[in-house]
């Protein structure tokens, strides 16, 4: 298994935001692959309990690009406090060469 990758992972509240996310950041190249599920998020939000449905982006990068692709989401996200996790991933030597290469 080879390193030097991540995985940056945030939600949102439709399917479409996330599709258009998921297109502006793979046109830009900022990741290889996202995969969109979706999710029930159950938080406590100003002091009550909430329960929303939502749609996760899970963004494969690698580890240099993930810092690009967290300030994009800093800068595009509707969430007055959104969630935006890089995790660093390692991966099996020919998919680390396909996201490297899909990343440019």
């Amino acid at each position: 298994m080879s390193g030097n990758l991540a995985v940056v992972i945030t939600t949102t509240d439709s399917a479409e935001r996330a599709t258009e996310w998921a297109q502006a950041l793979l046109a830009a190249r900022l990741m290889a692959c996202v995969q969109v599920v979706p999710i029930t998020s159950h938080y406590v939000w100003e002091g009550r309990t909430e329960h929303t449905a939502e749609w996760r982006l899970e963004c494969k990068t690698t580890a240099t690009q993930a810092a690009a692709v967290v300030a994009w989401f800093t800068t595009h996200h509707t969430y007055q406090t959104p969630e935006i996790l890089t995790l660093s991933a390692t991966a099996n030597p020919a998919y680390q060469v396909w996201v490297e290469v899909a990343c440019g």
